[in-house]
């Protein structure tokens, strides 16, 4: 069971949306998470004590058997697509080691940069065919093509403009490689690089590609070809794993197992060259020539001395002419090499005197050198004297400033201190003025609303006074005689006149707005009133009435 959960702990799961999710982006539990291998429903284990991983459902463990899914096949899926979209990834320092028992220290022959494809394949087959030349391509057909061998498929190559493979990637779990695999790589010759894909999403993943610290160098040409140069090892200078097994891999050609691979390898071609159609057809025109052959001599056995005397008198001749041939040629190739010695005398004396003219040219062109330098040495050294002309200026400038600005300095603060007082009693008057325009917006609406208030209650005391007064005049008109009551009669006319009067004083003072004396009216108005009503209870009091009997009389 323990082994079981062992192989159960996987690091990414399908959504419902058929999206490849990593455990760290999901919630735990059942949430609708499924296999990508078996397709079946995966539980989100995300406790305080485990790893955080998702499992298989126990529930559905009869029905969905044995799965075969694994999380580096997913990594190596997702760095695959990853690549094809980036289509650069960053290598590592190209570095040469001291060979065992050598001493000396990392020889840097080239920083780190970025290789850039034009396109990328994924699990491209690389193959030997029979002349033993390396070819690519899918289009392997092996009924037609049984002589190809195939050397290596890499997870990704990157090919340039013109198609050809610069780079080859492996995608590992780990930093092993098999020798076997090496020394194929390092048989196609092109430069390869193995990546340790992390363990994480998808953008942790892309990240890798862009750092170098889990690529390696597996092959690379430029290193192969560079001798080490002896560097001194520098204080406290430590080897990494990393560069730990790119030096197990470039040491590696010199051990005795690389030297039997080569030879395995170089038996293999020879026994396959053997194997070719090439030699099988050298060897059946071979064979015909030898059958022919062996038809002549049979022949010539045949025909006796005659044949003989016949092809001896014409190889004769054939030899006679053959050394004329010769001799013609030989003295053909003595003219030629007289010819050949005058022309390199020729050339001779014309190359020494190009190089007695070139030497004079040297030398005048020292002489000059020597003038020019002497001649800019000296507008140098004059340059220097203006320089320090121009500097003791500097220097006399400055101090005139750092004088200027100790004199300026004492006025400067005192006009600082006058200008921080000026701003201190701006903004009180900024403030008085905000304080007093507030107060006048305040006093405004309360005249205003006073002026209102007036004017309601002058309008209501004027309409009650207007209505009494009506009242009492249709009373005493209706009532009283001129010769029963001369003094009402005189009260009456009093009081319209005294009325025409402030109603004509109250008309002027609202329309000039003078409330003050508006409410002074009023006051006096009330005491007229009040005086008003006094005198008429004294005065029917003195005539024998009483104000209730009046009041009764008058309604």
């Amino acid at each position: 069971m323990n082994e079981q959960n062992q192989h159960d702990d996987h690091s990414y799961a399908l959504n419902l949306l058929d999206e490849l999710q990593h455990i760290s982006q999901v919630e735990r539990g059942r949430k609708g998470y499924f296999c990508p291998g078996c397709r079946q429903r995966m539980i989100a284990r995300k406790g305080d004590i485990k790893i955080h991983h998702f499992a298989h459902d126990p529930q559905d463990v009869e029905r969905r058997g044995k799965c075969s899914y694994s999380d580096e096949t997913i990594r190596h899926k997702l760095g695959k697509e990853i690549l094809q979209h980036l289509k650069h990834v960053k290598v590592p320092s190209l570095r040469k080691y001291p060979a065992d028992g050598q001493s000396g220290g990392v020889q840097i022959i080239r920083e780190s940069w970025t290789v850039e494809a034009d396109s990328v394949a994924v699990e491209m087959p690389f193959y030997e065919n029979e002349e033993g030349k390396i070819v690519w391509g899918r289009d392997l057909d092996w009924k037609t093509d049984s002589g190809k061998f195939l050397q290596i498929q890499p997870d990704v190559t990157f090919f340039d403009e013109t198609g050809k493979p610069i780079l080859l990637i492996e995608l590992v779990a780990t930093h092993k490689i098999s020798e076997d695999k090496y020394l194929k790589i390092r048989n196609l010759g092109i430069d390869t690089i193995q990546v340790s894909l992390p363990t994480g999403p998808s953008p942790e993943i892309e990240e890798t590609f862009h750092k170098t610290a889990r690529t390696k160098w597996v092959y690379n040409y430029e290193r192969e070809n560079t001798e080490y140069q002896h560097v001194p090892p520098r204080a406290g200078q430590d080897i990494s794993l990393g560069d730990e097994f790119e030096k197990g891999l470039a040491n590696f050609e010199r051990t005795y197992e690389c030297k039997a691979f080569e030879l395995k390898e170089a038996i293999r071609r020879f026994r396959r060259y053997l194997e070719s159609e090439q030699l099988q057809a050298l060897e059946n025109q071979s064979t015909k020539k030898y059958d022919e052959l062996r038809e002549i001599q049979q022949h010539i056995e045949s025909n006796g001395e005659n044949y003989r005397k016949q092809l001896t008198e014409r190889s004769q001749q054939d030899l006679n002419q053959r050394e004329q041939d010769l001799t013609r040629l030989k003295l053909s190739l003595f003219s030629k090499e007289e010819n050949l010695k005058k022309q390199t005398k020729i050339w001779r004396d014309d190359i020494n005197s190009k190089i007695k003219a070139l030497d004079t040219k040297k030398v005048l062109i020292e002489q000059q050198a020597k003038t020019r330098l002497t001649t800019l040495q000296s507008e140098f050294e004059n340059w220097e004297q203006t320089q320090n002309l121009y500097q003791i200026e500097l220097q006399n400038s400055e101090q005139k400033k750092n004088d200027m600005d100790n004199q300026l300095n004492p006025k400067r603060l005192i006009l600082m201190e006058k200008q921080t007082l000026l701003q201190k009693k701006s903004q009180q008057l900024t403030a008085k003025s905000s304080q007093l325009r507030s107060k006048r917006q305040d006093y405004q609406m309360n005249m205003q609303k006073l002026k209102n208030e007036s004017e309601l209650r002058m309008n209501q005391e004027k309409t009650a006074f207007d209505q009494n007064l009506q009242n009492l005049n249709k009373t005493l008109e209706q009532n009283l005689t001129e010769t029963e009551n001369s003094l009402l009669e005189q009260l009456r006319i009093e009081i319209s006149e005294e009325h025409q009067d402030s109603t004509e004083k109250l008309k002027e003072l609202l329309k000039q707005g003078d409330y003050s004396t508006l409410s002074l009216l009023q006051r006096n108005l009330k005491e007229n009133c009040e005086k008003l009503e006094a005198n008429l209870i004294r005065d029917l009091t003195r005539n024998g009435y009483r104000l209730e009997d009046f009041l009764n009389k008058m309604k």
